[in-house]
């Protein structure tokens, strides 16, 4: 007699008939699609890298047009400043000059360039004044 658990067997064996079988090996021995390297990885990864390298190029241009930019404004900013701070002590002097001839402290008019020597003379002179103070504080002869 045959039990419940032996039929089972027989139709498992059944299951594998030579039909069946002969289809999986068809199918192992198909050939499998090839994995396209280039056009999934390295073609992607060159055009990106062209892509960066492209926005450094431009990257690099911005940043030298701006760092130009901003030396070009610094140079001109402190030559318009002096041209514009000149021209205010110019005409601070001459106002004082004039305050002095209307009071009658000056009897003869000061040029620019006098002054300007004298404020030189006395500055020079301050300065050995403290590069001598400096030196006798560390023994230095001058």
């Amino acid at each position: 007699m045959l039990h419940d658990g032996d039929r089972e067997d027989e139709q498992h064996s059944d299951d594998r008939s030579p039909d069946k079988s002969q289809n999986v090996e068809q199918k192992l021995d198909t050939a499998c699609k090839t994995f396209d390297y280039a056009a999934f990885i390295a073609d992607p990864f060159r055009e990106q890298s062209q892509r960066d390298d492209a926005f450094q190029r431009k990257l690099r241009s911005a940043l030298l047009a701006a760092s130009i930019n901003a030396h070009t404004w610094a140079v001109a900013r402190t030559v318009h400043e002096r041209t514009t701070t000149e021209e205010t002590i110019e005409k601070r002097i001459d106002s004082l000059l004039e305050v002095q001839r209307e009071q009658g402290r000056s009897s003869h008019p000061v040029s620019l360039m006098s002054f300007f020597e004298c404020t030189r003379d006395r500055l020079r002179a301050l300065f050995e004044v403290i590069n001598s103070a400096v030196a006798n504080i560390a023994g230095i002869s001058i």
